[in-house]
């Protein structure tokens, strides 16, 4: 009678009276029934967020999609809702013109919130900004409301927009103040029906769990160790590490090493094998796996090669001399070529690329002949989708056109993907990210750990004085010999492209080179000279509005600002800007809380596991974690 009762409201599509096109219900999948998606946007300090809410729904869904934003009276925020996927070539438009509305079901948490909607089609795509936009409270008697209403938006309310043609709609939050409410099956429709709410015996039903919730801890999630002092030097440090564990499902640790690698060929030791011998044992003792985790961005660069091959033999060489209780159950890499300057060119990203698969298909070959599993980090973006994309992260290895990530699941039996978003859904949310990495691991019968962080790194100052030509700057870092290098004189080597130039600068000293001799102007200058910057050549100077508008369109970059930089034994200024180089906000969950972190780590983990290729989370890092969990 429920269901009868329920689509007697909506519209039969089977009967006469009204035809029905469902659109979006958030059910099985986060695209809708035509393969569209959807995704929030806005301007620091307004935000919106999204969240598939698996307890707040309508009676015959299982999801509802959960709307929180805060518009302030700076920036802007919102939600757009493609009908089609915005990679389909050639780009794809809805034909709604034999239907009248758009319609959909919201609720409020209290009686409050209006926002504007607006209608995009093909021809008004390309100045969207123009369209109008009609408020909610056009389509409501009441407004939002704490029961389920279902609301009717007229195409003829919108009289420039082509409903042959439809691209999109978007909800603008345009008023300041705080919202929160749910959407539930968006669909097209010839009538506007009922307007009115649901039943109480609806609503009740709607709001119970339709089924048993799926829990994060029943994984056999893994988590990074980096700071081990604590852990060899307090004597209860151990036990809130293996309590905290339980606490979060983790059955897995990558505990950093405490290396001492050499240049002269000789093999490198474990400092302090004793201290982790001892805790090594501990931690088998409560169920954990133990990998070894270690890893620098230029190992993937074939000059250092050989230190990946020593940690593999260093671990072997540790495992032999102790019990079986006490060896690390693995090794894990943590080396990110993405970091090296060489990577912001094609041809050297690719040779890079290339020298990195060669680093991991030797180290898995040591690791088979000591019989230690080989496990490696990697961002989402090494298993593109879109052909532009692909061809970026093409690389010919073993015989084989494939990407990055696809030759990894060839070389090894599980990949950990660095999945750093806030967000478990949207197009670019943990989920989305995640796909294209599960799609590749169940081809080939692998298994995919997908990593969230909960980490933000330091702000750190960074000044620019080279502004190379796209087109001269491989020349430029391989003739200076920084092809394969992440620091220049002891500081920090960092790069910044605008599309037409690569703006190269120097951040603080670098952890783990040797400490500067140089002062940072000296050391600038110099960079200066080894990249070709002599006689005018390369300046900033004619650059820093492109530079500036640069830092602001990358959320790892802020904080613009320009100066005059006199090197000692100069004859006259150079001209330079400093940007502050940050983690992106939309990669952590840093500072969001622990309940956000709750509620989206379960739903990333609800919806990836539908891929048997999914194995767990895995949570970046011990410390940070922490942190947030003591967070409300």
């Amino acid at each position: 009678m429920l269901a009868f009762t329920f689509f007697a409201v909506l519209g039969n599509p089977l009967s006469g009276a009204a035809a029905r096109k469902l659109i979006w219900n958030f059910n099985d999948t986060l695209r809708n029934t035509l393969g569209g998606q959807y995704n929030v946007f806005g301007r620091s300090p307004s935000w919106a967020r999204t969240y598939l809410d698996p307890r707040v729904h309508l009676p015959n869904t299982r999801h509802a999609l959960r709307v929180t934003a805060h518009r302030a009276a700076e920036g802007f925020c919102g939600i757009w809702f493609d009908f089609y996927p915005a990679s389909s070539a050639p780009p794809r438009t809805l034909d709604a013109s034999r239907f009248r509305y758009l319609s959909f079901w919201i609720k409020g948490t209290h009686s409050a919130w209006d926002f504007d909607i607006k209608l995009v089609d093909e021809r008004g795509e390309q100045n969207e900004d123009s369209l109008s936009t009609r408020s909610l409270d056009t389509f409501t008697s009441r407004g939002i409301t704490t029961k389920w209403q279902k609301v009717s938006v007229p195409f003829s309310d919108f009289p420039e927009v082509d409903p042959g043609s439809l691209v999109r709609f978007v909800l603008l939050f345009n008023t300041p103040g705080d919202y929160k409410f749910y959407l539930d099956d968006i669909t097209l429709t010839t009538h506007r029906g009922a307007a009115h709410a649901l039943t109480a015996s609806h609503q009740q039903e709607s709001e119970a769990l339709s089924r048993s919730a799926f829990q994060v801890r029943s994984l056999p999630n893994a988590m990074w160790v980096w700071k081990t002092d604590e852990l060899f030097t307090d004597p209860r440090e151990p036990d809130r590490l293996f309590q905290f564990c339980k606490q979060m499902g983790v059955q897995t640790l990558y505990l950093s090493l405490d290396l001492q690698l050499t240049t002269t060929g000789r093999p490198g030791r474990l400092r302090k094998g004793n201290l982790y011998r001892r805790l090594l044992e501990r931690a088998h003792r409560h169920g954990l796996r133990v990998e070894a985790l270690a890893g620098s961005p230029e190992w993937a660069v074939t000059r250092y090669h050989d230190r990946a091959l020593a940690v593999i033999r260093i671990v072997a060489k540790f495992n032999r001399q102790v019990s079986k209780q006490a060896r690390f159950d693995g090794v894990h890499f943590d080396v990110e070529p993405y970091v090296l300057i060489g990577f912001e060119d094609p041809t050297l990203r690719r040779r890079l690329l290339k020298d990195y698969l060669a680093m991991v298909a030797a180290c898995e070959k040591e690791a088979q002949h000591e019989g230690l599993g080989l496990s490696c980090d990697v961002p989402w973006w090494f298993f593109p989708t879109s052909a532009a994309a692909r061809a970026e992260m093409t690389v010919n290895f073993a015989g084989k056109n494939e990407t990055v990530g696809e030759h990894l699941l060839d070389l090894l039996p599980s990949v950990t993907i660095m999945d750093y978003r806030n967000e478990a859904d949207g197009a670019a949310g943990i989920i989305a990210f995640g796909e294209p990495a599960l799609a590749a691991a169940v081809e080939r019968g692998k298994k995919i750990v997908v990593g969230l962080e909960t980490s933000a790194e330091r702000e750190k100052a960074v000044d620019f004085v080279v502004a190379l030509p796209q087109e001269m700057f491989r020349q430029s870092v391989e003739q200076a010999g920084l092809y394969g290098e992440r620091s220049f004189d002891g500081y920090s080597l960092y790069a910044l492209n605008d599309g037409g130039h690569v703006f190269v600068g120097l951040g603080p000293p670098f952890r783990g080179a040797p400490q500067p001799t140089k002062s940072l102007q000296r050391a600038l200058e110099d960079l200066r000279q080894a990249l070709g910057a002599e006689g005018g050549k390369f300046e900033v100077h004619p650059l820093l509005k492109e530079a500036q508008q640069a830092v602001a369109r990358d959320p790892e970059w802020t904080g613009f600002s320009q100066y005059r930089l006199t090197p000692p034994g100069h004859h006259g200024s150079i001209f330079g800007f400093q940007a502050i180089h940050r983690t992106a906000p939309m990669i952590t969950f840093h500072g969001l809380g622990r309940k956000v972190f709750e509620e989206e780590s379960q739903s990333a983990a609800e919806w990836l596991a539908r891929s048997p290729a999914f194995k767990a989370l895995a949570f970046h890092y011990y410390d940070s974690l922490r942190a947030l969990m003591a967070t409300p």
